[in-house]
C-alpha cells in the first residue's frame, strides 16, 4: 500500500500480508474520506480490540472499492498507464499553478468576467476570444482558466505561442501537439495541414473538449485549427488570446473579452507587492 498526497492505492498479491503501520495508514485515510466506523459491543473499549476491528472494517471497505486486475493487461506498462491517469484525474483539479500566498493583483475581476462569458454549464459549444496590448497579462489569464476548468472536459490542450511556432515551424505541429493533447497519444501522424485539419474534426467531433489558442496572430491558424463550432462536441469551450480584435470579428466570434491595464489602485497595490512585500502602500508624510 502506498500513499501519496491523500491518495490510498492497495495492491493484493498472492503472498501479501498487512503489518500494523500499513494499516493504521489506511485506517487514517479512510476516516477522511467520512467512513463511519462503529460497533455496539461494549468491548470496544479494550484498545487491541479497536484497533483489530477498525483493521477488519478498513479492508472490507478497500476491497468493494473498484480497481484493475493486473491479469487483464499484457504489459505492465498498459496497467500503470491506466493507474497513473486515473489517480492525476483525481488529484489535477487540486493543482495550482501559484503558490497560496501568490496574489495576482488584478486578475480576480478578469477570471469572474471571463466566467461569465464561458458559462461551462451550458451545453453549447463556445468560442470566447481575449484580445489586448502585449504585457496586458492575457496569457495568464488563459492559463489560470485553463487550470481551474480544465478537469471538467474529455480532453484539453493549450497551444502557447501560436504565433511562434507557426512563423518557425507552420501548422503541422500545432495539429499535431492538440491531437497528441487530446487523445493522450505520442508520435500522431499528420501529413500536411489540411489533412491535420481532417483529423482534428473527425476525432473531436463527438468529444466535450477544452482548447485555448495563445497569441494568435493569422486567420489561417483559427482555419486550421479550430474552424468552427460542429468540429467539436457540446459543452466544449475554445479560447483564443490574441492582440488583432479583428481576428476574432472576422472569425465570427461574439464572446469577446479586452484585457484592459491595471486601475491606478491595482497599480499602487502591485508595486507595493513587489516593492515591499507588501500588498498595502502606506502614505508618506
Amino acid at each position: 500500500m502506498k500513499r501519496l498526497a491523500g491518495v490510498l492505492l492497495t495492491i493484493y498479491t498472492n503472498s501479501w500480508t498487512a503489518e500494523e503501520l500499513e494499516l493504521s495508514g489506511m485506517i487514517q485515510i479512510l476516516k477522511k474520506g467520512q467512513i463511519s466506523i462503529r460497533s455496539s459491543s461494549p468491548q470496544l473499549n479494550n484498545q487491541e480490540r479497536e484497533e483489530v476491528l477498525e483493521w477488519r472494517n478498513a479492508l472490507k471497505k478497500v476491497a468493494n472499492l473498484a480497481g484493475w486486475n493486473s491479469k487483464d493487461y499484457r504489459y505492465d506498462t498498459e496497467l500503470i498507464t491506466e493507474i497513473v491517469d486515473a489517480v492525476w484525474d483525481k488529484v489535477h483539479p487540486t493543482f495550482s499553478l501559484y503558490d497560496s500566498s501568490e496574489i495576482l493583483v488584478g486578475f480576480d475581476t478578469k477570471l469572474k468576467e471571463i466566467d461569465l462569458h464561458l458559462d461551462t454549464s451550458a451545453n453549447d459549444v463556445r468560442f470566447v476570444g481575449i484580445w489586448g496590448m502585449g504585457g496586458m497579462g492575457k496569457t495568464t489569464l488563459a492559463r489560470l482558466v485553463y487550470e481551474r476548468i480544465s478537469h471538467s472536459f474529455e480532453g484539453s490542450s493549450f497551444l502557447a505561442n501560436v504565433r511562434e511556432v507557426y512563423a518557425t515551424h507552420g501548422l503541422v505541429p500545432l495539429q499535431k501537439q492538440l491531437l497528441s493533447n487530446i487523445l493522450k497519444k505520442v508520435n500522431i501522424q499528420v501529413c500536411d495541414a489540411y489533412s491535420g485539419f481532417t483529423m482534428i474534426k473527425r476525432c473531436l467531433c463527438n468529444k466535450k473538449v477544452l482548447l485555448i489558442l495563445d497569441d494568435v496572430d493569422q486567420s489561417e491558424q483559427l482555419e486550421m485549427l479550430i474552424r468552427e463550432k460542429d468540429c467539436f462536441g457540446l459543452g466544449s469551450r475554445i479560447i483564443i488570446t490574441t492582440r488583432d480584435e479583428r481576428l476574432l470579428v472576422e472569425q465570427g466570434i461574439e464572446k469577446i473579452y479586452k484585457v484592459l491595464p491595471l486601475t491606478q489602485h491595482e497599480a499602487r497595490h502591485l508595486f507595493s507587492k513587489k516593492a515591499f512585500q507588501k500588498m498595502t502602500l502606506k502614505k508618506i508624510i
